[in-house]
Formats: structure tokens, C-alpha cells, sequence
């Protein structure tokens, strides 16, 4: 339980991290490549003021299993905090993360969540970046970061991987 958040059922940031502390390690040690991508949801804070916060929790643990079920079994998913989730793709350069991350921000944007007598489909922005040489931890959060922004400018519900 250590490793699991509560709200979506899905690794929690501690297990990112240790993950990502992992995968450093192996791309300094064997260059093993891997890319690391943040969805942030479009909106969410609107969302769940004008439906409550038990409806918030009902769209990200939407979200979190939609993702999940569409990932390799050797990528991670985990929730980083608020309505932010994090996927590492393993072995994945950066040709392959902008397909990924495409596909996620479809998926997300076709599921909907119940919400009184209908659906509301939510969307999500996503950065990402592929690791390289002499990334570490914090430099690749900034760079992830700045990607992210980037999509949030281009007006979100799109995705900026470099």
C-alpha cells in the first residue's frame, strides 16, 4: 500500500521516483533509453468545482485505469500529485514517445466520466522528454516541465515530447 494511491489504485510518486532513480541509473550504466512524460488534466479544477470532489476522484481514477490498459506491460504509470499523472516508457526513443503520448491523449479525450445524468469528457496536456546524457533527476522534471508548458501554450489537449 506503500506504493499505491489511494484515489486511482495506480502507483503513487513515491514509486515513480524510485523507478526514475532506477532508470537513471541504467541509461548511465548500459544507455538504456527511456522517456518520461507528465499528463497534466486540462481544466480539472473547474471540473471539480462544478461537480464535486467526488467527481474529481471518479475522472482521474478514469483516467488512470484508461491509461494503464494502454500501455506496454514493461512501461510504468503513476500519479505524481494532484491531477497529474506520470508515464515512463521503456526502451522508447523519441519517434515512439510522441506516438505514445498521442495515443494516451485521444484515449483520454474519447473516455468519459459519469457525471448526473450524462458523460464529460476531460482532456489532458502532455510533455515529455527522452532522457540523455547526463540527465538527472531534476534536469529531466525541467525539461519535462517546459514541454508541458509548451502544449498547455499551443492550448491544450495536444502533446510536446523532444
Amino acid at each position: 500500500m506503500a506504493f499505491v494511491d489511494l484515489v486511482t489504485g495506480i502507483p503513487n510518486r513515491r514509486f515513480v521516483e524510485m523507478q526514475l532513480t532506477r532508470l537513471l541509473h541504467e541509461f548511465d550504466s548500459v544507455g538504456e533509453p527511456f522517456t518520461m512524460c507528465m499528463l497534466d488534466v486540462d481544466h480539472f479544477k473547474l471540473a471539480n468545482d462544478k461537480h464535486g470532489h467526488e467527481f474529481g476522484d471518479r475522472v482521474l481514477r478514469t483516467m488512470g485505469q484508461t491509461l494503464l490498459k494502454s500501455l506496454r506491460s514493461s512501461d510504468m504509470l503513476g500519479r505524481w500529485g494532484g491531477d497529474e499523472f506520470i508515464l515512463l516508457l521503456i526502451k522508447t526513443d523519441l519517434e515512439r514517445a510522441k506516438q505514445v503520448a498521442e495515443r494516451s491523449r485521444l484515449l483520454i479525450a474519447e473516455t468519459g466520466t459519469p457525471a448526473g445524468s450524462g458523460f464529460l469528457k476531460m482532456t489532458v496536456s502532455i510533455g515529455g522528454v527522452v532522457a540523455t546524457s547526463g540527465d538527472n533527476r531534476d534536469s529531466l522534471l525541467k525539461r519535462m516541465d517546459q514541454q508541458l508548458y509548451a502544449a498547455k501554450a499551443q492550448g491544450r489537449n495536444c502533446s510536446s515530447v523532444a
